[in-house]
């Protein structure tokens, strides 16, 4: 995949050169995204592999183009825009005499109708021909197709659904990871509900393909897209487990099915001065971007050069990621599942809180005092919602010059959103509460959730963390001695801030100019404790260039994939650092998880924007009590509890703080040369 994409690139960058036909190249590399689930990208590429056969007048291949477009359309959930590309596609096949073809974009079609879209659903008969003649040429699609077939059938033709399945499971060993994990999919659903050991055996065996399939991708965001192979496997087995009532169970495969990028160890990247000149020069541009705007003339010109760094930016880290240069590490799992007891073991006095989503209905299992139960609880469509509202009213309640009705409205739009919140999540397992520290393992919508705003959650300490498995993995080892810290360019409260921090631990801050990318990640490499004030900037079409604003430009993720050491504990006073984009099965990509997944044992951010001179007072008192030994979750509730005293707006401001990764990180004494930096932008 990685070397199919620089040979694309080059290609590509020729042909333009030439002013030669593009479309060929463009087709390929759609195919190319959408098998590693790059759907977005690759919809992109097929609109732009359409327009260049149209204006090429390059007709028997436009139908090809459409037909891609339709594919990357359905996995993109666009399933009108599916359903007309691909029916647009199978009447040129058809017309062109290319009776396969026709038959390929017909699946798609049928596909779209039976996953809600418009027209007759198909039936049994009609699925299996098409089938059979997708087999010699796309055994990829054949299967589905005879999936599609098989879930077809009713009830009381057990008999036909399992031929169906085990002619799409005839795949399992043999040809590319992804049809092999698709046919033990097949495969295990065959054995459902007749044979249950023999159904997870299959599924556990697809997600074993799986799991050396994405280690060997190296980019993180090939990683955490193609993961999303596994969601169906995990799904089957998970939907068995909670129909059993087995927590352990239930506990075990939703571990298997979340966040299962960030368990593999990363691949650093090496020391490459291409990589790291392409970066300058993107930050270069971004910051000329950022005056400018202020001016509102940003020229088109420098837009178009920030697009087209940024891509030389992620094509080059996804081609040289899995080639394991000299000095990268080679991806393999981090840590593994964890065994149940190992987990309830080192959990000690607090409460663990897995949530799950089982066909649209949400579920939680709890570990306490040694023993696991699983609650069933709401719709996962009415947590939605209720958690949409939370932003909204503290992001208004947050605004000083707000009007005292546009306050009071919010306060109670907040108030009635997380009682009953806190109800659906927590009213049914409260009795397994007590007093008890939480540790919080959150599914969908749950992610962003500013947990402080649930009462049950407002006078305890909480820890969230995408897993289980990375929880208790963060947990262990030791902390470097020495907190390390910055500031930087920005808002005018930003270097109080970090002077304040600084102070609390006996350091130096880095402020203002002076607080240059170089000069952070200098900081941060291996540093015990790093707080970064920063602006925050969560860009969800493409994760890896989230950032943080500092004096000569933005820090992106992909600068900090570069650093060689994490810090062990960073606090990241900026808007949205604790929000991230969720891709299929819990993949999670942004700030905080790049931190968490490269090492970081904990992290204290903000799930909403923050207000600069209302988060001072908070972050302040938050780093009075760590060095004074308090655990960050628990010096985190009782910052946050003194700013909800202090007034409307300082509650806001301290509500969207949360601890991710480890529940206790003590950073160890400072020494007389280590230096922090509160970096503040």
């Amino acid at each position: 995949m990685p070397a199919a994409l620089a040979y694309l690139d080059r290609a590509e960058t020729r042909f333009r050169a030439l002013r030669s036909q593009l479309w060929s190249v463009l087709t390929d590399r759609a195919e190319l995204l959408l098998s590693v689930r790059l759907s977005t990208e690759a919809r992109a590429a097929a609109e732009e592999a359409v327009a260049a056969c149209e204006r090429e007048r390059r007709r028997l291949v436009l139908p090809e183009a459409r037909l891609l477009l339709a594919q990357a359309a359905f996995l993109d959930g666009d399933l009108p825009a599916a359903e007309r590309q691909a029916a647009l596609a199978r009447r040129d096949f058809t017309g062109h005499g290319k009776p396969d073809w026709a038959a390929l974009a017909q699946l798609t079609v049928l596909r779209c109708r039976l996953a809600g879209g418009s027209g007759p659903r198909p039936g049994v008969p009609l699925l299996e021909r098409i089938a059979g003649a997708l087999a010699p040429s796309w055994p990829d699609q054949a299967l589905e197709a005879w999936l599609a077939a098989a879930r077809s059938i009713h009830k009381g033709r057990k008999g036909e659904r399992d031929r169906l399945l085990g002619l799409a499971g005839a795949h399992r060993r043999h040809g590319v990871a992804t049809l092999r994990a698709r046919a033990w999919y097949a495969e295990a659903l065959r054995h459902v509900p007749a044979d249950p050991a023999r159904a997870l055996r299959a599924a556990r065996a697809g997600l074993r393909i799986l799991d050396e399939h994405v280690a060997g991708l190296g980019a993180t965001d090939l990683r955490a897209h193609a993961a999303g192979h596994r969601v169906e496997l995990v799904q089957l087995g998970l939907g068995m487990a909670v129909r059993d009532g087995r927590a352990a169970e239930v506990l075990a495969w939703a571990e298997r099915g979340r966040a299962s990028h960030l368990l593999l160890r990363p691949v650093r990247p090496p020391d490459d001065p291409v990589l790291e000149r392409a970066l300058g020069e993107l930050r270069a541009t971004v910051a000329e971007i950022d005056q400018l705007r202020g001016s509102g003339r940003v020229p088109p010109r420098l837009v178009q050069r920030q697009v087209t760094l940024e891509r030389k930016v992620r094509d080059y880290g996804r081609e040289r990621a899995a080639a394991a240069p000299p000095g990268a590490v080679a991806g393999d799992s981090a840590t593994g599942e964890v065994p149940a007891d190992a987990l309830l073991q080192s959990l000690g006095d607090a409460t663990l809180l897995e949530f799950v989503d089982v066909d649209g209905t949400l579920h939680v299992v709890t570990a306490v005092a040694g023993r696991l139960r699983l609650r069933r609880l709401a719709p996962v469509t009415v947590i939605h919602d209720l958690v949409d509202r939370l932003p909204f009213a503290l992001r208004r309640l947050a605004r000083g010059y707000a009007d005292r009705r546009s306050r009071s409205a919010a306060l109670t739009l907040l108030l009635a959103a997380a009682r009953r919140l806190d109800e659906a999540l927590l009213g049914p397992i409260r009795a397994d509460l007590g007093d008890r520290p939480l540790v919080i393992v959150p599914t969908g919508p749950l992610q962003s959730l500013p947990w402080f705003v649930l009462p049950s959650c407002a006078d305890r300490p909480v820890t969230v963390s995408p897993s289980a498995a990375l929880w208790h993995a963060a947990g262990r080892g030791t902390v470097p001695a020495g907190p390390t810290a910055v500031a930087g360019y920005g808002p005018p409260g930003a270097a109080v801030e970090a002077r304040e921090v600084a102070r609390i631990h006996g350091a130096v801050p880095l402020i203002d100019a002076a607080a240059t990318v170089g000069s952070v990640m200098d900081a941060l490499d291996g540093a015990a404790l790093a707080h970064l004030a920063a602006h925050g900037r969560l860009q969800p079409d493409n994760p890896l260039f989230s950032s943080l604003r500092f004096a000569d430009g933005p820090l992106t993720i992909y600068d900090l994939e570069r650093l060689h050491r994490m810090p062990a504990m960073v606090v990241l006073a900026s808007c949205d650092s604790a929000r991230t984009v969720d891709r299929a099965g819990d993949e999670l990509l942004g700030i905080s998880a790049t931190f968490l997944s490269r090492g970081t044992r904990q992290v204290v951010a903000s799930v909403i924007p923050v207000p600069d001179a209302a988060t001072i007072p908070l972050m302040v008192e938050f780093h009075r009590r760590l060095a004074g030994g308090v655990p960050a979750p628990e010096a985190l509730v009782r910052a946050q509890l003194e700013a909800t005293a202090n007034g409307v707006v300082s509650m806001a401001a301290a509500a969207g703080f949360v601890c991710v990764g480890a529940s206790s990180v003590r950073p160890g004494p400072v020494r007389e040369h280590s230096r922090m930096y509160a970096a503040v932008s």
